[in-house]
């Protein structure tokens, strides 16, 4: 394995090893996470580059390490609790409902009929007393409510450990067949993606449900590289039950497809999400919960939302912000889909990233999928923004601090300006060519 490969892994465990042993002891701090986090960036950045910029045949050896080094850090990320976020806790109380054949849209954790199911954990916890956003109901697709009740159903008397334990074999599985199937060209290009510190601290540590949705999506995508298109559709739709922003991959779904083939892959991705949703329609008027109160109220990460709203009182009312971001989200959307659509997987996740680029909201976990997605759908934004969002951290370390969600302006330039340097230069030339695709490349010219 070369030198700089060997150090851009070392960074990468190290980091974990030091966010764990500090957690294990009590001595952590946000800012000594934040710091962890952005070694650990730079070490996955390297290592990036390094795969880059190599235009031999990807050894064996480095092959191994990095299968190595993907089931080292997960395996070290596993003790930790709540570094940056705590919604495991509010995944384990639905799981309880569910499992208890209750709905979870029924009504807030704390109003009947859901405050039955109140749950004294081992470790003393009690949901949905002590876990956050008790009095708001929950805002998680059905196939998400599916997996968590599921998870609780199997392990039996539920428990943070148990449960978080499960997932992770859940994870593991997913992620372990995606390895199997993957051509062999993509195999590394995975295991990069899957040891990005984002990947490892809030797919594995912080336990969220964007990590279960960008494995299933990587399977359809997968499935969709060796011609499976049905399989694809149903993987695909499995990943939109869990979180929505897959619907974005629907047209690599029927791209190249006839008439009737493009009518059979919505049909199957529309019985898939629909078999997800029945379940909890007939016992609730709502399968959204809190979703609407959180997309139109709610502000964390953001530099264009920051920048508007530090202009508003000069030229735009504050209640009209958010409709201009999305009104520009479409214009780039319809954008990069006019100048990319013979690459629908990289359009979508440009699109992705688009829409992240204007949101009010984007925590950390939100660039999973791309990441996850980076040996189909190469881009620059995805690479940068994975790097810098280490800065994030900087953010949480205030709230954790005195409660505020305090985004310094400094701080958001540091995490957005090479992102938007790097997305513009995605649009304009499309996403990267991978050692393989450059090889082909030449020698098509040649």
């Amino acid at each position: 394995m070369r030198f700089n490969n060997t150090f851009a892994l070392v960074l990468c465990g190290t980091s974990i090893i030091m966010l764990v042993g500090t957690h294990m002891l009590f001595t952590s701090s946000a800012l000594f996470d934040t710091a962890m986090w952005c070694v650990g960036s730079i070490g996955w950045l390297l290592l990036v580059i390094s795969a880059l910029r190599s235009d031999a045949e990807q050894p064996h050896r480095l092959h191994q390490g990095l299968m190595i080094g993907v089931a080292f850090c997960a395996m070290l990320a596993a003790p930790l609790h709540d570094v940056f976020s705590d919604d495991a806790q509010r995944y384990l109380w639905d799981g309880i409902v569910v499992a208890s054949g209750d709905n979870p849209y029924a009504s807030s954790p704390l109003r009947e009929p859901l405050i039955q199911h109140r749950t004294l954990l081992p470790d003393g916890t009690v949901l949905p007393d002590d876990m956050p956003y008790a009095s708001m109901r929950t805002i998680y697709p059905p196939g998400m409510q599916l997996i968590a009740g599921a998870l609780v159903s199997v392990i039996g008397t539920p428990s943070r450990v148990g449960f978080e334990i499960a997932w992770w074999v859940v994870v593991v599985v997913l992620l372990g067949i995606a390895l199997r199937t993957a051509e062999a060209r993509d195999r590394s290009w995975i295991a990069v993606a899957c040891i990005s510190p984002l990947v490892v601290l809030h797919g594995v540590g912080d336990i969220h449900s964007d990590v279960l949705m960008a494995a299933m999506a990587l399977l359809g995508v997968i499935a969709l590289t060796r011609d499976r298109w049905i399989v694809a559709a149903v993987l695909i739709a499995l990943a939109i039950s869990i979180k929505y922003v897959p619907i974005l991959l629907i047209p690599a779904l029927l791209r190249g497809r006839t008439r009737r083939e493009q009518i059979l892959v919505l049909g199957v991705v529309c019985a898939v999400v629909i078999a997800t949703y029945l379940p909890f329609v007939a016992s609730s008027s709502s399968v959204v919960g809190s979703l609407p109160v959180f997309a139109a109220h709610w502000q964390a990460n953001s530099l264009l939302y920051s920048m508007l709203t530090w202009l508003s009182s000069a030229w735009l009312a504050l209640d009209h912000i958010r409709l201009v971001l999305g009104v520009l989200a479409l214009v780039l959307a319809a954008a990069i889909w006019r100048r990319h659509h013979m690459q629908p997987i990289g359009a979508a996740m440009m699109t992705y990233l688009a829409l992240l680029i204007c949101s009010p909201v984007v925590h950390a976990w939100y660039i999973i999928l791309p990441v996850i997605l980076l040996p189909f759908a190469p881009l620059r934004s995805t690479i940068t923004w994975a790097t810098t969002m280490c800065v994030y951290g900087v953010f949480y370390a205030t709230y954790k601090g005195d409660g505020v969600w305090f985004e310094h302006p400094v701080a958001l330039a540091i995490e957005y300006i090479p992102v938007l340097f790097a997305f513009a230069r995605d649009v304009q030339r499309g996403p990267l060519l991978l050692r393989d695709q450059k090889r082909a490349s030449s020698t098509a010219l040649a």
